[in-house]
């Protein structure tokens, strides 16, 4: 068993409310954080940064949910 964890995603834009796997990409993550970001980490890219980080709500309130569309 694994006593050390393989990554460790660590968004420097606040605390974390809500995550979400794509349902369609599984090496892809999308984070909601406190201060109105979205980040998406795309592990086949890389594990140490955000490949896209976005401002998801004005005034930089909490997002606390997020979900992606179905795959069509």
């Amino acid at each position: 068993m694994q006593t050390q964890p393989l990554v460790t995603l660590e968004p420097n834009a606040g605390y974390l409310y809500a995550t979400s796997w794509s349902p369609s990409r599984p090496l892809v993550i999308a984070m909601a954080t406190g201060s109105g970001k979205l980040c998406m980490y795309d592990m086949k890219q890389t594990s140490s940064s955000a490949a896209l980080q976005l401002d998801a709500s004005t005034g930089k309130c909490p997002v606390y949910s997020l979900g992606f569309n179905a795959k069509q």
